[in-house]
Order: structure tokens, then sequence, then C-alpha cells
């Protein structure tokens, strides 16, 4: 059982394509989901994507076929791994609760 905070730095690794990040912990938390963060919020914090994510149709799910984010892909293919961030939070968010 840990004590007190700690925070790891992850390091990118350009042979294997690996990127960097933070494992971290934390006393007391045991697990941490996004059920409390507004949908909104989560796409939001894509700014980059907000104009396109503007264009998708009402009550977009983006991950649909009608989601501009699929059009923008085409022009844009350096943009797949934040898009598919984007949706992999999304579609955590949209998991009933086991």
């Amino acid at each position: 059982t840990s004590s007190s905070a700690i925070a790891l730095s992850l390091q990118s690794d350009s042979k294997s394509g690996l990127r960097g990040g933070w494992i971290i912990d934390t006393p007391g938390i045991r697990s941490f989901g996004l059920e409390h963060v507004d949908i909104n919020r989560i796409v939001a914090s894509f700014s980059e994507l907000s104009e396109v994510i503007s264009q998708c149709p009402k009550n977009c799910s983006h991950d649909e076929a009608a989601c501009a984010l699929n059009d923008f892909l085409v022009n844009q293919p350096q943009s797949k791994e934040r898009i598919s961030s984007l949706r992999r939070l999304l579609s955590f968010k949209s998991q009933p609760i086991t």
C-alpha cells in the first residue's frame, strides 16, 4: 500500500513508436473513471478538433458514418491518433457501469 503520491515519467521511444506518458500512484484512489465528466468537457479538451466537430450532425456520437471527423481524417490523416483518443474516451463514457 502506498502512503505518498508518486508520478513516474514514461519516456518516448521513436524506434518502437511508443509515446511518453505518466503513471501516477495516489494513496486511497482505487479506480479512475469519467462518469462524472460531462461529454462536452471531454470534447472541448480536444480544442484542435472543435472547428470540425462544430460541423457534425446534432447529437453526433462522433463514432457514426455521418460524423464530420471521418471526412476530416481523409484530408488530415496525421490527426488519426487524436481522433482515436477522443473516440476511445467517449466510448468509455457511454459504457454502462458494472
